[in-house]
């Protein structure tokens, strides 16, 4: 050993303990066997837990830091190969540029060119570890902004994931992130749709219009709501992906107005172009035959839809019982052998039943087929076979009874509509005769002329419409049900209540008397929708009865006293709950002609008791209540306290 060599001797032989000998080799130029033979002969030993920086020993004897190539080759230890600055800072620049898979690969390539070994390897659980104890992240990009920190900004992720889906908003793809340049950024968030001066958010007037579904926006794109324009929504606040409609002020104005008057809002009525277009859908694969007379009756003489357009300009104004008959799977309906099996008869029975006209069916394919509801009606019947005398009638006793001519009745059995018979026994031994249920169907299949109708009920033309504004019917082809004009029947030979003649009749007293009462709510005079008769009903009978035999009417209640409907309402409870308050003598309740009514202030009372314990998940207390306890949580509300662990116990 030289006097030349002592500069890096002492500087080896002065070196902290702990610092590496491939370390303090690189630094002074020499072989690592020299400096651990010098550090043994100095009695210099590493701590195995002690950690010198590199570079701050390498600018102690150079005087500057360590260039990238002056750095030793990393270490092989039991943890893999060491990390080195220069490695370290290759890594901070790739992060938020690609995927740590790629970074990993990267460095991979790096350390196996520097040390050699084609088995040296990084992998993207130790560029993670490394990242983290440089305090990075994964998700740190650079130059722009992800996804997600772009909605924060936003109020919503989606519309920036769509606008970028469109092509309108420029990201790229960094690992398994997508990175918004700033530029692209500012460019996007500048150039959105803002809403004019004067328009107010559609999706506002959802609770002041009581719509609790999400069609508003879909009655706006299809141009049901007047002068409603779609805009981007502003930065902060949360859209659909298409953005958020905005009507004029005047507009909602004028909706609000006519959903407190009842009036109906613009796109009630009108059809709904999704619900056709997933109609048409189904309707297509689920499209009847040309032998079904059911569909034949629906579409009429056009014959069914071809295209779509036809098929929204058709469809909509069909009623629902023809909707439901055209997208339910085809079926030509029942065998002979399955309606024989649910009536319990022979399959003869069945048979007979189909020949002589009992049992309507349906040919098809050299079969007959029997629609479910038929089946249903000939077994309530008694499965008539068409052998008993009383299953025919003559031509005079139907036509008698369903308002038919002979000479129709002749054209229906040409036509073989009608099954007919001889008569064999009796006196009119001989006579044609018709199956009565048969006429019966035909009757019900075509329905009655306005004229027919009319002479049937007894009532004039005029009359008969009035009288049919107060049914629930629905017009068959041209004519007017068989059921309906014997409903009409039946509610013109009804006859409800007394007439005020009539009850002053009853009770012995004066028409004015009586009709002084009425004045008095004693008794209320009704009047049905079909008819312009009024009458008084029997309970109304019942109190003027008692106001003639004590001479005074009752006492009257005051005006702002609620009937239970009103009641169960402020409240907030359903009207059983309320009446069965009153049967126990919790509210304040007073009769009259119409029913109990009762004391506002006594049902506000029992309603502040009832929901002081009430035991409920969500707040449906009466808002009159919220105002005076805004912040109240029931019993039933509390959640439960966590259970403690075995290792906490």
């Amino acid at each position: 050993m030289t006097h030349a060599s002592a500069p890096w001797m002492a500087f080896v032989a002065e070196a902290p303990r702990g610092t590496r000998a491939s370390d303090l080799a690189a630094i002074v130029g020499q072989h690592v066997e020299r400096v651990r033979d010098l550090r043994r002969m100095t009695g210099a030993s590493p701590a195995p837990t002690a950690s010198v920086d590199f570079a701050v020993l390498f600018a102690r004897w150079h005087g500057r830091p360590p260039t990238e190539a002056e750095w030793p080759i990393p270490r092989k230890t039991q943890r893999g190969y060491d990390w080195h600055a220069p490695e370290l800072a290759l890594l901070a620049s790739l992060v938020g540029t690609t995927s740590p898979a790629a970074i990993a690969d990267i460095l991979t390539k790096r350390l196996q060119a520097l040390t050699g070994d084609r088995g040296a390897v990084r992998t993207a659980t130790s560029v993670k570890l490394a990242l983290n104890r440089c305090g990075l992240q994964t998700t740190d990009v650079v130059g722009g902004l992800t996804v997600p920190q772009a909605g924060k900004v936003f109020g919503s992720e989606e519309p920036i994931r769509d606008a970028i889906r469109r092509g309108d908003l420029k990201a790229k793809k960094v690992g398994r992130l997508l990175l918004i340049p700033h530029a692209a950024w500012d460019a996007w968030r500048t150039s959105r749709r803002q809403a004019p001066e004067g328009y107010v958010r559609l999706a506002t007037l959802k609770e002041p219009l009581a719509i609790k579904s999400d069609k508003l926006p879909e009655f706006a794109r299809m141009g049901y709501v007047p002068g409603a324009i779609l805009c981007d929504a502003p930065i902060g606040k949360a859209s659909s992906s298409r953005g958020a409609w905005y009507i004029p002020q005047e507009v909602a104005a004028q909706m609000l107005a006519d959903r407190r008057a009842g009036r109906p809002m613009p796109w009630q009525g009108m059809p709904l172009m999704d619900n056709l277009k997933s109609t048409w859908k189904k309707w297509q694969p689920r499209k009847h035959p040309a032998t079904c007379e059911t569909c034949s009756a629906i579409w009429d003489d056009a014959g069914a839809p071809t295209t779509f357009d036809d098929f929204v300009a058709r469809y909509p104004p069909l009623e629902l019982g023809a909707k439901r008959h055209l997208t339910r799977p085809w079926s030509p309906g029942l065998t002979s052998k399955e309606v024989a099996k649910q009536a319990g008869r022979s399959l003869g029975n069945v048979s007979r039943a189909i020949s002589t006209g009992q049992l309507k069916s349906r040919l098809e394919n050299g079969h007959h087929y029997v629609g479910q509801a038929d089946a249903t009606i000939w077994i309530a019947r008694g499965c008539p076979s068409g052998d008993r005398a009383n299953d025919w009638c003559a031509l005079a006793t139907a036509t008698q009874r369903y308002d038919f001519t002979e000479e129709e009745l002749r054209g229906f059995i040409a036509a073989e509509r009608l099954q007919t018979r001889i008569e064999p026994v009796g006196p009119n031994r001989g006579a044609l005769q018709v199956a009565w249920r048969q006429v019966a169907k035909l009757r019900e299949d075509i329905g009655f002329s306005e004229e027919q109708a009319a002479a049937k009920v007894g009532v004039s033309i005029g009359e008969l419409r009035i009288l049919l504004e107060g049914v629930q019917w629905r017009r068959q082809g041209d004519g007017i049900p068989l059921f309906t004009v014997q409903a009409l029947v039946k509610r013109r030979q009804s006859k409800h209540g007394h007439t005020v003649e009539e009850a002053a009749a009853i009770l012995g007293e004066s028409v004015s008397w009586v009709e002084a009462r009425i004045v008095d709510g004693v008794a209320r005079l009704y009047k049905p929708r079909w008819t312009d008769r009024t009458h008084i009903t029997d309970i109304g009978l019942e109190a003027l009865r008692e106001a003639s035999a004590t001479g005074t009417a009752p006492a009257g209640t005051p005006a702002d006293w609620l009937t239970a409907p009103q009641a169960a309402t402020l409240a907030g409870v359903c009207k059983m709950t309320l009446v069965r308050w009153g049967r126990e003598g919790y509210l304040t309740s007073g009769p009259t002609p119409r029913g109990p009514v009762y004391d506002p202030e006594s049902v506000k009372r029992q309603a502040r008791i009832y929901w002081a314990t009430a035991r409920f998940r969500r707040d449906t207390r009466p808002d009159w209540l919220k105002a005076e306890v805004p912040h109240y949580q029931p019993r039933g509300c509390v959640s439960a306290p966590k259970r403690e662990s075995r290792a906490s116990a």
